[in-house]
């Protein structure tokens, strides 16, 4: 069943994290969740986003940047996969009460001396992106960035867009899940491009699993 489990990661000490068992043939951790915006992610700091922070496993979570390196990089081959339900914004959205999907292989983030910078294949499955460069496949090889570690990020990023800590190129970001929770406009806070449509969803969540053993 879907819970919150202890996990034994190598080189580190055990610890407990929220595992889905039924999405897609189970076997995920989840990393990021947003169901709702009692707690927030846009003015978390960088070693916020290093060792993370949740209101619950089972509930809001980052699972940390740390962790998620060595999840991520501990198997030869990792699946991600980004959900995210309805949207703030339905003028932005041709089904308000949507569903959207996306799964990415070969997905990993480097440590915090290379600023956990995102690895994963241009190519995926799902419906949450129908344009080539949108979604998270823009943030390829990007620095993660936050407010007092914006790497190559324009301070704009973050002090007006209100993105949160993200995988960002200078220009920002095409979607960012950790943005503020805030009404539309869609392209500011937590929103994803996905081509044709910006959407500001109402929940989201972030998951990763091994592939190849």
């Amino acid at each position: 069943m879907s819970g919150i489990y202890q996990i034994y990661p190598p080189g580190i000490a055990p610890f407990l994290t929220y595992c889905d068992m039924e999405t897609d043939g189970g076997g995920w951790t989840v990393f990021q969740r947003r169901i709702d915006n009692t707690t927030t992610f846009y003015d978390k700091l960088w070693n916020d986003y290093k060792v993370g922070f949740n209101n619950g496993l089972d509930k809001n979570l980052w699972l940390g940047n740390d962790i998620i390196h060595i999840l991520s990089t501990k198997d030869s081959n990792v699946e991600l996969r980004v959900d995210f339900w309805g949207s703030r914004g339905p003028d932005f959205s041709p089904v308000p009460d949507g569903y959207w999907w996306e799964k990415h292989t070969n997905f990993y983030i480097d440590n915090e001396a290379n600023f956990y910078t995102l690895h994963l294949s241009y190519r995926y499955t799902g419906n949450a992106t129908t344009t080539q460069g949108a979604g998270i496949g823009s943030s390829v090889d990007c620095c993660f960035s936050t407010a007092d570690v914006p790497n190559v990020a324009d301070p704009t990023c973050f002090s007006e867009d209100g993105l949160g800590g993200w995988w960002m190129f200078q220009m920002c970001a095409n979607s960012a899940l950790n943005g503020k929770y805030q009404p539309p406009p869609a392209g500011y806070g937590f929103f994803w491009n996905g081509g044709p449509f910006v959407m500001n969803p109402l929940q989201s969540r972030m998951m990763l699993r091994t592939l190849v053993w």
